[in-house]
């Protein structure tokens, strides 16, 4: 399922346009505009009109992406996607490099530093999440 009946993208869908922007594969017609001048460089946002001066996005020769195990799934749905969409070379090129989820026990958090909630503190273990800082 890439998109919901609720009009909604799912995880995969979003990964597949991203990944057909990483290869630089997306369709004719999507372009960059300049959304904000600094004084070392241009902010870029995606649009509908292309402008000649814009720098090249893309174009990646081969993607390696390190994403936690269980998302071996959808990661597997996005080479399908590639390789569905015609695009055998990019997906060929498309590497999943998976790892498990590290946790610790409260001992251990405590011992690193970490601050614990009373409920952590009573848990065997606490995952941690690089996206959340410490534990999901």
């Amino acid at each position: 399922m890439i998109v919901r009946s609720n009009g909604t993208v799912t995880y995969v869908g979003k990964d597949i346009a991203y990944h057909l922007w990483k290869f630089g594969l997306l369709p004719a017609g999507f372009g960059y505009a300049n959304f904000y001048d600094y004084p070392s460089h241009i902010c870029w946002i995606s649009s509908r009109s292309q402008r000649s001066s814009c720098p090249r996005f893309g174009h990646a020769d081969a993607i390696y992406n390190v994403i936690v195990r269980a998302r071996t799934t959808p990661q597997n749905n996005v080479i399908a996607a590639l390789r569905g969409m015609g695009f055998t070379a990019a997906a060929d090129h498309y590497t999943h490099f998976s790892y498990e989820m590290v946790a610790m026990t409260p001992r251990c958090a405590e011992e690193l530093g970490y601050t614990l909630s009373d409920e952590d503190t009573a848990r065997p273990f606490i995952e941690v999440s690089g996206r959340a800082g410490l534990r999901r």
